[in-house]
């Protein structure tokens, strides 16, 4: 009876019989590859966050003096 059920499981996903393992990685791969890109986007949030300097000798605002 488990014979019958796993050729109508296999034949209903489209998968071929014996491939639970294949299944599995393909699970994990996909696992792996969201966690990357998990990780990817938290690095670029932080390279946002962090403040980058102006330069080496930024200019000065020059105060107005008026004449009377």
């Amino acid at each position: 009876m488990t014979l019958l059920w796993t050729k109508f499981t296999a034949w209903l996903s489209g998968w071929p019989e014996g491939t639970k393992e294949d299944k599995k990685m393909k699970a994990d791969e996909e696992l792996f590859k969201r966690e990357e890109i998990i990780e990817q986007q938290v690095k670029e949030s932080k390279a946002r966050k962090t403040k980058k300097p102006k330069g080496l000798n930024p200019k000065k605002k020059k105060k107005v003096k008026k004449h009377k």
